[in-house]
């Protein structure tokens, strides 16, 4: 595993006025390089809508809510002043966010290019998988030695099916996890204690 941590970033978070000093204050408690993306929040719940009312295939909705990452891996980008770029080669991330402490990540390069192609089942297009999942394979990717969940809830009890079960990871992650091998938690970003379960 290579000294190194993915950042999934909750797409709510986005709308929450206490993200930047959040961020700021759990990154600055672990001083590994981080490597964030950022979920879709709003933007796919609208697709989500989209899908049921115009009966959109599940592999379209899948590749709209990509799309929708891109934009939210850019606000993120602006909120926290921090570099953005793509996950095109392994290598060259891996030193962006070395050189830069953290790094945010436009998936969608990734998702086109590289995780069709990794070793173990590439990821279903389709609704059981969100950022979640998204992040686990780029964790998995990166060989990094963490993968943190940043959420605007308390992780529930239990493992990563106690999880999806309970609909607080999408329903391919404990599958995604298991693959990635590594140490996986959840954070409350939202709490100031921020809670946090293994």
């Amino acid at each position: 595993m290579n000294h190194l941590r993915v950042v999934k970033v909750g797409g709510s978070l986005l709308e929450w006025p206490g993200l930047r000093p959040a961020l700021d204050s759990w990154l600055a408690s672990d001083p590994t390089p981080a490597v964030l993306i950022c979920g879709g929040g709003r933007r796919v719940e609208a697709v989500r809508c989209s899908w049921r009312v115009r009966k959109l295939t599940q592999q379209a909705a899948h590749w709209l809510c990509i799309e929708a990452m891109e934009t939210t891996a850019r606000l993120l980008a602006e909120n926290i002043s921090a570099v953005l770029t793509d996950a095109r080669q392994e290598s060259e991330l891996r030193q962006q966010a070395r050189r830069h402490g953290r790094v945010v990540v436009d998936v969608a390069p990734f998702l086109r290019n590289v995780e069709p192609i990794m070793a173990g089942p590439a990821l279903p297009q389709n609704w059981s998988v969100t950022s979640d999942s998204i992040a686990a394979r780029l964790a998995q990717w990166l060989q990094a030695e963490q993968l943190v969940l940043l959420k605007s809830a308390d992780p529930p009890q239990g493992d990563w099916q106690s999880w999806a079960d309970a609909e607080y990871v999408d329903t391919w992650f404990p599958r995604a996890a298991a693959d990635y091998g590594g140490a996986v938690r959840a954070v409350n970003l939202r709490s100031r204690a921020f809670d946090q379960r293994p």
